[in-house]
């Protein structure tokens, strides 16, 4: 960072206020103001066989928008097309140094530069555009951060065109301005951000493995406890299940005081009540955004008011979204809706404990067996989720096990804030550095 020499508040000489979209911004006189397209060796997009057409033994990434999430790759569930019709594409063959961006759809407008393929051959659909960059004129990790950027994004997403299925057609690329400093100066900045990227990846890094080793402790711990003296066969659901030797069995119903269905009441973007729904789990978590509202009188208010530790359980969901559950740990009055059951532990139960194992993978499996499917959902009542058998160790071994557990949820939570400073950071270094607002120092 200490390659940056200047900054400014106002216009001062050599700089020039331009119009960029829907907004002007001031940026260095020197600095071209060229159209997109003027950056690209090539714009284009692929395809993919219908789902009839598509084979288990087909081998090769096809990168579709739902791919693409937060600057990387999300291929938790990946596609893929046959050797053959990889080698028929025309266009679409995803090379290192290209950009990607949604082009339609609920994604439209999201991004990621390709460090490398991956592995080593991949292809993108039709939602999603190439965006090849003619590298020996410019630098394409300056124009992926521009695409991310605040006036980078909002010219591009202004351009999206029809209702229905929004979607960029290829003269945007005409329509949308990039400020372009000299090659060099693209190179500093870029690698300018490309340091702090690297500090947020190593941090995503750490998250995730933190994240593994939480879902290794929670398996371990929820069944066998801390010391792993010896085992019993139980029945937990449809299949037999190891836990430690000395532990009961209980049901949900056994350990519970409370499992009741939320409000009905319509809800609104203002009111009274915040009322929590089923997007408001969240990594086992009750969390506060996105909220609706409601004006309930005082009396139903305080029927469907949360207490902390209180598990909100989605009953009613597609199928692999029902039996999510989430506890509240959040300060102030919340209420819940209708699609979600609350369960309130008693004395023999930390509710903590009781979450974990609903989130396990043994207990979702459990949920998922009890689950009455639909034509669109599934659900699981009140009365079938009392009946969940659980492992029931000694109250004082629940609270070990709990605190071991939050330790590492709470080693999550720091690096996740570190992982936002980082980003804030970006996002202030990205609005200067890429209108010129603040300079980069080129001597060698």
């Amino acid at each position: 960072m200490s390659e940056i020499v200047q900054e400014f508040s106002d216009i001062p000489k050599g700089y020039n206020k331009v119009q960029l979209g829907p907004k002007s911004e001031v940026v260095p006189s020197e600095w071209r103001i060229e159209s997109l397209s003027s950056w690209l060796s090539s714009l284009e997009t692929g395809g993919r066989p219908k789902t009839s057409e598509r084979s288990e033994s087909d081998s090769v990434l096809s990168i579709g928008g739902a791919h693409i999430s937060g600057g990387s790759f999300d291929l938790d569930e990946p596609v893929r097309i046959s050797e053959d019709y990889y080698d028929g594409l025309k266009s679409g063959k995803i090379e290192e140094d290209d950009i990607l961006l949604v082009k339609d759809g609920a994604t439209i407008g999201k991004s990621t530069y390709v460090n490398s393929v991956p592995e080593e051959r991949a292809a993108v659909n039709s939602h999603v555009y190439i965006i090849r960059v003619d590298d020996e004129k410019y630098d394409p990790r300056f124009l992926y951060n521009f695409v991310n950027s605040r006036i980078g994004l909002d010219q591009i997403l202004r351009l999206t065109t029809g209702t229905a299925q929004a979607g960029l057609n290829r003269t945007f690329q005409q329509a949308v301005k990039v400020p372009t400093p000299p090659l060099r100066e693209q190179r500093r900045i870029a690698d300018i951000l490309s340091t702090v990227d690297d500090q947020i990846q190593q941090t995503d890094d750490i998250i995730s493995k933190t994240r593994e080793l939480k879902r290794g402790l929670i398996q371990d711990l929820i069944f066998f406890g801390k010391d792993h003296s010896g085992t019993q066969s139980v029945q937990l659901g449809p299949v037999t299940t190891e836990i430690a030797e000395a532990w009961n069995v209980a049901t949900v119903g056994e350990v519970t005081t409370k499992a009741q269905y939320g409000t009905s009441e319509s809800l609104s973007t203002e009111g009274k009540y915040p009322v929590f729904r089923m997007n408001n789990i969240e990594d086992g978590k009750m969390v506060s955004s996105p909220m609706k509202y409601s004006d309930l009188e005082e009396d139903q208010a305080k029927k469907y008011r949360v207490e902390q530790g209180d598990i909100l359980f989605n009953r009613t969901n597609s199928i692999d979204l029902v039996g999510k559950s989430g506890i509240f740990d959040l300060e102030g009055e919340y209420v819940f809706a209708s699609y979600l059951i609350c369960l309130r532990t008693n004395e023999k139960m930390n509710p903590y404990f009781l979450n974990y194992y609903l989130n396990s993978h043994i207990g979702q499996g459990i949920l998922f067996s009890i689950a009455t499917r639909g034509a669109s959902q599934a659900n699981i009542n009140a009365t079938n989720l009392k009946n969940v058998k659980v492992p029931l160790p000694p109250r004082e071994q629940q609270d070990q096990i709990v605190d071991k557990i939050q330790k590492v949820e709470e080693k999550i939570e720091q690096e996740q804030k570190t992982k936002e400073k980082f980003q804030e950071l970006k996002r202030g270094l990205m609005q200067d550095l890429l209108t010129g607002k603040v300079r980069v120092n080129i001597a060698d």
